[in-house]
């Protein structure tokens, strides 16, 4: 496992949670930070029904840098928020590990990045992981059961409303590490 301070993981344990509200708001609260987001969907074996499509069978990894004009639309929100640069991975997940490495490849080990992703924490051990808890335990996804008991902080959520704002979240940023 790669220690990677400068890296702050937001995951949940269901979609339509709020992840990319909230890391927006995290973006917009360390602004001056000039702060790099990652969108990832990694694929696993059983679900290239969701996010295995438009990924070509013979292909282990997608990145895109992310601009206003081409993007998704959580990607521009990154944008919108005050990210430096926003990045889209679709990886399977045996690859995921060396396309964030590639991405990460391309600034000083001192840049803060933020991630939307349980998934990354197969590979990394982040300075902050923070798990977004929606209310049925029957929905969650096998990555965020997985890694929960890693998570630094649990934020529940309904997908409207958070039980932390992320302007109250008790996180920080020293030395271009997070730490909460």
């Amino acid at each position: 496992m790669n220690q990677f301070n400068n890296l702050l993981a937001v995951g949940a344990t269901n979609r339509n949670l709020g992840k990319t509200e909230f890391i927006c708001r995290l973006l917009q609260r360390f602004i001056e930070h000039e702060i790099i987001a990652i969108k990832i969907k990694s694929i696993y074996p059983d679900d290239k029904k969701f996010h295995g499509k438009d990924l070509d069978p013979d292909t282990n990894y997608l990145i895109r840098k992310e601009n206003p004009v081409f993007g998704l639309d959580d990607s521009k929100r990154f944008l919108s928020a005050g990210a430096k640069s926003v990045y889209y991975i679709k990886s399977k997940i045996e690859h995921l590990g060396v396309a964030i490495r590639e991405v990460i490849s391309e600034y000083s080990a001192s840049q803060l990045f933020i991630a939307e992703s349980n998934s990354v924490m197969q590979y990394f051990t982040p300075g902050g992981f923070l798990m977004i808890k929606g209310p049925n335990p029957d929905d969650y996804k096998p990555s965020s059961l997985k890694f929960m008991d890693q998570s630094d902080m649990i934020i529940y959520s309904n997908g409207k409303v958070f039980d932390i704002m992320p302007e109250k979240v008790n996180i920080r940023i020293n030395n271009n590490t997070w730490e909460i």
